[in-house]
C-alpha cells in the first residue's frame, strides 16, 4: 500500500498532467478516473514486482508525459531517473510536471533512443529500462538494451497475450546480449484489463554496430544475419581489448565472467534481488491496487509451470543466451 503522502503526490501528479495534456495534447485520455487507473495504476503495478535498491539508475525509454518514470519516480525518491523522448511537447510536459513537485532524483532528455544508446555517456549506464506503450518487444529491446549494464534488466509493460511478441524476440536478444527471463501477468482493479511485465536480462555487452542508424529498428526486424555479424564483431572487440591490456602489461582482460547467481536470488548489477521461489507478493498500489497473477517455472530451464490464480492459455517460451528455445516462462521474483 502506498502511504499517504505518496498517494497525495500522485493524485497532484494527475492534476497537472491534466493540466499539460490540455494545453499540448500529449495523451488522449482526458477521463481523470480512467486516467488513474489505467495509467497511474497501470505504472505503478512494477512496484508490486520489483524493488528498485537505493541509488540505482533506472532510464524510461520512450515516457510520454511522464509515465511510467515520474509515477515511478515518485514512489523511489532514492533512486535516479531519466526519461527520454523524442518529442519535444512531451519532454517539456514532464520537465514543467517535475518542476512542480519538486521531484530532485528526476531528469529528461529531448532525443532518440538510437541516437542516446550510441552516446557513450548513457550506454550501458543504466541497472534499470522500463518502457511502456511505445513499440513492438523486438524494437524495444534495441532501444532499452544499449542503455543498460551487463547484469542490468529491462522490463516491458505490455497487455494480454505477448507470446508472440516474445517469440518474435529469439535474433534480437541473442543479437543484443540479452535473455528473456520472465512474463508477469496481472488485472487492473474495478475492470477485466489483463497487462503483462516482460523482464529481459542483460547478459553480455553489445556490439559497437548496435543500436543501428536512427528510424532502422521501427522499419526493419533484427536477423539471424545481424546477429551472426554481432557476436563476430563482439569477439573481435574483445580480442581488440585484450591486446591492448597485454600491450599495456595488464595481466588481465576484459570481466568476461557471469553474472554472480546465489541460490534463492538473483542479483542485478545494482544489487536488486529477484528471487527464484513460490511466488510473488501481490497487492495493490494506490487506490484499489492491481490484482496480480503469477507464471514462473523453476530451475534454470524447463520445470513445472505453476500459477498463482488463472494461467494464460498458451504456455509461454523463453530462450537461452544462444537463441534456443528452452520451456516455459522464467522465474518468479521475490516480494
Amino acid at each position: 500500500m502506498l502511504s499517504d503522502e505518496k498517494q497525495k503526490v500522485l493524485e497532484r501528479f494527475a492534476e497537472l498532467f491534466a493540466a499539460e495534456n490540455a494545453k499540448a495534447n500529449i495523451s488522449g485520455c482526458k477521463d481523470s478516473k480512467v486516467f488513474w487507473r489505467k495509467h497511474i495504476l497501470d505504472s505503478a503495478a512494477l512496484n508490486d514486482h520489483v524493488k528498485f535498491n537505493a541509488g540505482q539508475r533506472v532510464v524510461d525509454v520512450g515516457t510520454g508525459g511522464g509515465l511510467p518514470g515520474i509515477v515511478l519516480a515518485i514512489l523511489y525518491p532514492d533512486v535516479t531517473f531519466v526519461l527520454i523522448d523524442s518529442h519535444r511537447k512531451k519532454t517539456t510536459a514532464c520537465e514543467n510536471i517535475i518542476k512542480e513537485l519538486g521531484l530532485t532524483n528526476c531528469t529528461v532528455i529531448c532525443g532518440r533512443a538510437e541516437k542516446l544508446g550510441r552516446d557513450e555517456t548513457l550506454r550501458e549506464t543504466f541497472d534499470w529500462a522500463v518502457s511502456r506503450a511505445v513499440a513492438k518487444l523486438p524494437v524495444l529491446l534495441e532501444y532499452a538494451l544499449p542503455l543498460v549494464q551487463v547484469g542490468g534488466w529491462f522490463v516491458a509493460y505490455k497487455g494480454p497475450d505477448p507470446e508472440r511478441e516474445v517469440e518474435s524476440c529469439r535474433w534480437a536478444l541473442k543479437t543484443l546480449g540479452g535473455r528473456y527471463d520472465a512474463t508477469r501477468e496481472f488485472n487492473l482493479p474495478d475492470g477485466d484489463d489483463e497487462r503483462t511485465l516482460i523482464f529481459v536480462e542483460k547478459v553480455t555487452k553489445m556490439s559497437k554496430s548496435f543500436p543501428r542508424r536512427d528510424g532502422v529498428p521501427r522499419r526493419t526486424e533484427l536477423t539471424k544475419e545481424d546477429c551472426e555479424k554481432a557476436i563476430k564483431e563482439r569477439m573481435d572487440e574483445v580480442d581488440e581489448s585484450q591486446d591492448s591490456g597485454e600491450d599495456k602489461g595488464s595481466s588481465k582482460g576484459p570481466n568476461r565472467g557471469p553474472v554472480k547467481k546465489t541460490e534463492g536470488t538473483r542479483k542485478n548489477a545494482g544489487g536488486a534481488t529477484h528471487g527464484r521461489g513460490s511466488g510473488w507478493k501481490s497487492g495493490g498500489s494506490g487506490k484499489g491496487g492491481a490484482q496480480t497473477k503469477v507464471t514462473f517455472h523453476r530451475g534454470k530451464f524447463g520445470g513445472k509451470r505453476k500459477d498463482t490464480g488463472a494461467a494464460p492459455s498458451t504456455p509461454l517460451k523463453r530462450y537461452d543466451r544462444d537463441g534456443e528455445t528452452r520451456g516455459p516462462a522464467g522465474p518468479a521474483m521475490s516480494s
